[in-house]
């Protein structure tokens, strides 16, 4: 018969010290050498000078930071950005083949109207969607200002062509 084994909340039973943070008894005790290692790792990396007492808690609380509300609030939300971005992509591909495939139709009814002899009407190609900026657009367009017709160019001479790069001295 297998018996359930209690599990303790040790810390959970530590007396908080009066006035001190929820995390300092983290602090409390000497350092462990895979913290010392790990603060020498970090300034071996990054050539900063690091606090021991943050270089601790990074180590010690990484995991807790991880399972909190805040960070797993995050998490979801980035979740939902990438799976958002994904369809996005995969509708953007379905109309990209769609467009393609119907490109594809219209040249083949056009080689087959020109090889029987009749002439081939242009079929219109499904086009991209318009930009946001055409929807924002004005409803009336002002006329185009005329264009001046450019003026004629004076009978000049030619540009003078360029001499010829002189062969480079050998200098071994």
């Amino acid at each position: 018969m297998a018996t359930a084994k209690k599990t303790t909340d040790v810390a959970g039973r530590r007396v908080k010290k009066a006035g001190e943070p929820s995390h300092a008894r983290y602090l409390d005790g000497e350092h462990s050498e895979m913290q010392l290692l790990f603060a020498e790792w970090l300034e071996a990396k990054t050539g900063y000078k690091v606090d021991m007492t943050s270089t601790i808690l990074a180590s010690l609380l990484r995991s807790e930071f991880q399972r909190s509300p805040e960070n797993q609030k995050r998490l979801a939300e980035q979740k939902a950005r990438v799976e958002e971005n994904k369809l996005a992509k995969e509708q953007r591909r379905i109309e990209r083949a769609e467009r393609k495939a119907a490109r594809e139709a219209a040249q083949a009814e056009r080689a087959a109207a020109e090889a029987s002899g009749e002439k081939a009407e242009k079929a219109p190609v499904a086009k991209k969607p318009a930009a946001k900026k055409a929807a924002a657009a004005p409803a009336e367009k002002k006329p185009a200002p005329a264009r001046k017709a450019p003026a004629a160019k004076a009978a000049t001479k030619p540009a003078p062509r360029r001499r010829p790069a002189k062969p480079a001295a050998e200098d071994f």
